[in-house]
Formats: structure tokens, sequence, C-alpha cells
């Protein structure tokens, strides 16, 4: 019930309001008479606060003063017997009414308090039964609901029967959308545009309420613009003020949310449980742990997957990730990061899964493998729709900050063989990483000089005969803040040309071949000799793979 209401009924209708019509809308908690200097201490907010004035007759700073207070204390208009103790309100106080929205009326002095106060108490009290009994039947609506394991559209079908509003639900995982309402206004406007996430929901058209609980983000339910009112600043940005035209939309909107988040843990759970099992068998199946390629067959089956087309396996990697939890270990950064991580995850997989349907993954901390089973006839186009998908990945992942890699194995006709491939993807992700091929698709098809050094960074004997070549030039420059190593490295890409090499260093070609007549003493090798040069060619390679490896340059 509000102010306005009370001046509407005909038993009021000798009550005048003299100010404060901007806040006729207040709304009423109680009806309160106050006739003592204290008394609006007292009060809690919502009060239709009724006096006779008695404490402040003659006395135009103390009624300036209650008016103030009783902005202050949030009552919802004030109410004074004319004639008993103030025959006429001072222009003053009439105007910090109207300044303040605090609707000040005139009660004739006949009204006793009974005839003010039990109207509207007893008018109170039936809104308020009124309000429980909506409130019992929209949450048994939903308890059935919640019973029963009810889709998210028939939430949101039941949500809109009680409250004539439609709305959809977008799923932060899987990005899908559900409506209340295929054919509503809401709908369409949605299905025109390309939602690839959460962010591209246009704040200024529609109205988003989250839907979590403390542990996680499941979600955003969505309403047309002007369906949910942002709260003043001076409280919670987060929350959410619902309109009052409707006392049941809140509890619609309560229970909705409650049912949401539990058919969205539910289908998590079978997701989870179901991924496990699935992800068990790719799991044996990359690292070999699999007898024979009728088992890999035969355990494929209960899920109904098809290996015989052999497969590839794809590695999506986010770059660096671990550094940045390494750097910026705290609850918060770690929550974010984690986030940010599993959207990354998220939008690979649907990606990866639009274009190829039968995919199958597991994720492994900061990685996801992918094995893909693709036919012969599809295998031509397998490079071109990969690097679609790598785009559109990129595309979505622009506003976060970090890079994502694919390395990609060969493709092999036996599934029982999918192993290699992941070996290989593994590799040519360990290589982006030496040589900071970041933000890029690798394939170990095409990594062939590189895949021939990669055995020798884990052969101490191969690292050690280079790190012995190499070693005095480091320790020079070290000492005496030169650069022969890098002289030597540019030289060398420069096909032993000086001349050429001392135009890219932008030296003279006598300071190049002085040089390297140092460097040739010093590590002991001729470089007219075909292979002094082969050799230096490796081990310059090998120490620009390995140059991160401990104890290198010490």
């Amino acid at each position: 019930m509000k102010i306005q209401d009370v001046l509407k009924d005909k038993r009021f209708s000798e009550f005048s309001l003299i100010a404060g019509l901007s806040g006729a809308g207040n709304a009423i908690s109680t009806v309160t008479v106050i006739d003592t200097p204290d008394g609006a201490k007292w009060l809690s907010g919502g009060e239709f606060v009724i006096t006779t004035a008695y404490m402040l007759k003659d006395d135009e700073e103390a009624l300036l003063a209650f008016i103030h207070t009783l902005h202050r204390r949030k009552a919802s208009a004030l109410g004074i017997k004319q004639g008993r103790y103030i025959e006429n309100i001072p222009d003053s106080a009439v105007s910090l009414a109207d300044n303040l929205g605090l609707p000040l009326l005139l009660i004739p002095q006949k009204f006793p308090y009974a005839d003010i106060i039990n109207p509207i108490l007893s008018e109170l009290v039936n809104q308020q039964t009124n309000r429980l009994i909506q409130a019992n039947l929209i949450h048994t609506k939903f308890t059935e609901l919640a019973v029963s394991d009810a889709s998210i559209p028939d939430i949101l079908a039941t949500f809109m029967s009680i409250v004539g509003v439609p709305a959809a639900f977008l799923d932060f995982e899987t990005v899908q959308i559900w409506y209340s309402d295929s054919d509503s206004s809401l709908a369409q406007h949605l299905q025109a545009e390309r939602i690839l996430s959460h962010r591209d929901l246009d704040r200024t058209r529609y109205d988003l309420h989250l839907i979590a609980n403390q542990s996680r983000s499941f979600g955003v339910l969505i309403f047309e613009k002007g369906v949910l009112e942002r709260e003043t600043e001076e409280e919670s940005a987060n929350a959410l003020l619902m309109q009052e035209k409707d006392p049941g939309f809140k509890i619609a909107l309560e229970n909705t949310t409650t049912n949401i988040i539990l058919r969205e843990q539910t289908i998590i759970s079978n997701r989870q449980v179901a991924e496990r099992y699935k992800g068990l068998l790719i799991q044996d199946i990359l690292i070999h742990n699999i007898k024979s390629e009728t088992e890999i067959h035969n355990r494929a089956e209960i899920f109904g997957w098809d290996f015989h087309h052999g497969g590839i396996v794809l590695e999506v990697d986010i770059n660096n990730i671990k550094q940045r939890f390494k750097r910026n270990f705290s609850n918060n950064t770690s929550k974010m990061l984690e986030e940010m991580s599993t959207e990354i995850f998220d939008i690979s997989i649907r990606e990866i899964l639009k274009l190829y349907p039968n995919a199958h993954y597991v994720k492994l901390s900061d990685i996801i493998i992918f094995v893909l089973s693709i036919r012969p006839k599809e295998r031509k186009l397998m490079e071109k729709n990969i690097a679609e998908a790598f785009s559109r990945i990129q595309r979505c992942i622009i506003n976060i900050p970090f890079t994502i890699s694919f390395g990609i194995g060969r493709y092999y006709e036996n599934i029982e063989q999918i192993h290699l491939s992941y070996q290989e993807a593994r590799e040519v992700i360990r290589l982006s990483y030496i040589f900071s091929w970041f933000n890029r698709i690798l394939y170990y098809e095409k990594m062939d000089l590189f895949r021939i050094f990669l055995p020798i960074l884990d052969n101490q004997e191969a690292l050690e005969a280079c790190r012995n070549c190499l070693q005095p030039l480091l320790d020079y420059d070290r000492k005496n803040g030169k650069n022969m190593l890098e002289t030597l490295q540019v030289v060398s890409e420069c096909d032993w040309n000086l001349k050429l090499a001392a135009e890219r260093m932008f030296l003279h070609p006598n300071s190049v071949k002085y040089r390297m007549e140092q460097i040739g003493k010093l590590i002991h090798r001729n470089f007219r000799e075909h292979s002094d040069r082969l050799f230096l060619e490796i081990a310059i390679l090998t120490y620009t793979m390995s140059k991160k490896l401990p104890d290198w340059t010490e």
C-alpha cells in the first residue's frame, strides 16, 4: 500500500496533500503516532507518521527539524492534525517537504486515530496475506518443476506464465540460449544476433540477471530493457530492484533462479561423470594403455564412438598461463586465471566440436587434447577447417589476456597408434615455448629440421659437446661485455658470407673479419673446414633451442 492509495480511498477523502507530491508512491509499512520530541528516533522506515504536533507548536525550527528527521529515517509520509496545536503550516515546512519528496498531509481534527490506523493496517494485512498466498502458489509450481526435473525451457515458460514477461537464459559453458517463448520479440532479437559469449550481449538493449551460487556462475537471465532496474549508487551495484507493479515478480525470479541452478548442477554433474569415463578412455589411448585395437573399438562403442578411420591429435595450449599463475599467486588472481582458462577451454571445445562433432577430448591442466577421427575424403580440407576454427577462437578470446597455440601430430590410420600423434603434438608445443612461437598453429609434419634436434635436447652427451664448443664465447662475452656469440650466429645465418653479415650488423667487413679471427682462436675452429662450420651450425641451433635449460649459460 502506498500514500497515493490512502489519498484515493473514499474514507480519507478529506485528507489534503499540501507538499511532497513526488513521494506519493512511497510504500507504507505501518502507521504510527508521534507526539513526543524524541519519538522519531524509533522509526525503522516506511511509517506513515501521524501527529497533533503538540511538541512542535509555536516552533517553526522544530517542525523543520522534525521533517528532516522523518526523511532521514525513511518515513513514508507525515500527517498533521490541523487545528489542534497548528492551524497553518509554515511555507518553509511546505517547501522543505517538497524538496525532500516527503508527502505532507493535513488531517481534519475530527478523525480519531483508530479511524486512520485500523483501515490502513487492515489493508496492509490483506495485501500481505495475498502476497503469502501468491508466494505459496509460486513456490508450489516451482517445487513441482524441481521434483519432475523439468527442463530449463519449462522453467522459463512457468516464470513467464506467472509474471507475463518473456525471458531467456544464456548458459555460460555451452553458450546455448533457451527461451520462455521462442516466438517472443526477445527471442527473435537474440536469434538474429551472433552471440558467442555473454560479453556479446548489448547491455543497452537487455537487462541481465546473474544466475550463480557461492562457488559458480552458471549463466544470465535475459530480459528486454526496463524489466529490471538498477539500484541507487549508494546501494550494492550488483543487486537488482524488481519493479513493484507485480509483487510476485521478485518471488518468481528467485524461484526461477533456484530451479535453474538445480537444473544446471544436475546437467553439469551428469556431464562430468560422462566426461570422466570418456576422458579415461581418451587418456588410455593417448598413453597407449591399451592391449589391442579391438579393445579400443569395444570401449569406444559403449559411448557410440567410431575410430575405424584412425585419428590425429590436436592439442590446445594456453600460452604461458602457468608462468602467470606462479608470478601472481593469490586466491583472487588464481580464481581469475582459472575462470579465464575455463572460458578459453569452453570456447575451444565449442568451436572444435562445431567443426568436427565426432571429436573427443580430455582436459589436462592447462591444455585440452582432441582426438579427431576424419573420413579420408574430408582430410583434404582439414588444415583449412582447423585454421578457420583457430581464427574464430582468437576472435572470441580477444578480450582475454592470453593467446593459444594448436599443436597437431600426424594422422594415423590405425587408432592404436594415436599415442604417437599425441607425442608429436606435445613435441611441437614444446618447440613453441623454446622459440616463443605463440598464437599459431603448429604441425609436426612441417617441423622436419627442428624435429631432428629435439632428441639432442634430451641427450646430455650431445648437449655437453655443444656447450663445450660455445662456452669460451659465452665466457668471453660475459667478461668483456662483447657479443662474439651473436657475431658467430649472424655469420652462420648469412651462410658464412662476411660482407652480408657486416651489412646486417651495420659493421665494416674488416671488423667482422677481425671478430671471426678472434672467435676461431677462442673456440679452436677453422671456418674454412666444412665439418667445423657444420658442427658450429648444429651447436648454435642447439644453443638457441636449449638456452632456457638450467646451467647452459651459468
